[in-house]
């Protein structure tokens, strides 16, 4: 934790990251084996398979026989940062624009180049859908397990790239700047 650098340390990502890091320690700590950067970082693919089963199986439980439709969003700064999480549903991109973690990115890391986005919705399990919050707090650690089993249905997939419009900015005599409406249009 001490090498997180501003303005990535107060991110959403980084809260995520955190949590995913504290997971992957409880389940070498569950395995018997040593928690240390090795084990949890750099030899982390080590553990992938076994961890993603794990959470597979909780999540199997939690679903009860019933299935989730979900989200992936990856948002790419066209510079430095990424960002990706995970929504309930299949959502469109207008519901994401003003959720927490675009306002994060656009807030915190540069915007200048514009982003790419991908969403790439998704059906797991049954037929019948769950609410259950709990099942969605679990996809992230099982969803590199059950994509590579084949076990996800892909629901729809949008790609696209927003643009920055002209931000150049005149102040006019009395020093006032225009409104900031809607910066971003989709290309």
């Amino acid at each position: 934790m001490e090498h997180y650098s501003k303005p990535y340390v107060w991110s959403l990502q980084a809260r995520r990251d955190l949590t995913e890091l504290r997971d992957r320690c409880a389940f070498l700590e569950r395995k018997g084996l040593e928690v240390s950067c090795a084990n949890a970082i750099w030899r982390w693919e080590n553990h992938r398979n076994a961890y993603g089963r794990e959470k597979q199986t909780e999540l199997d439980r939690v679903l009860a026989g019933r299935g989730i439709t979900f989200t992936k969003a990856v948002i790419d700064n066209n510079w430095s940062t990424e960002v990706s999480f995970f929504r309930p549903g299949a959502p469109d991109w207008r519901e994401l624009q003003d959720g927490p973690e675009f306002a994060d990115l656009y807030n915190h890391y540069d915007h200048e180049h514009g982003y790419e986005v991908s969403l790439q919705s998704y059906h797991y399990g049954g037929s019948e859908e769950t609410d259950a919050a709990n099942a969605m707090s679990l996809i992230p650690a099982c969803f590199s397990c059950l994509q590579a089993n084949g076990l996800l249905e892909k629901v729809k997939s949008q790609n696209f790239n927003l643009i920055q419009e002209d931000e150049a900015q005149e102040v006019d005599e009395m020093g006032a700047e225009p409104d900031d409406e809607d910066e971003m249009e989709a290309d």
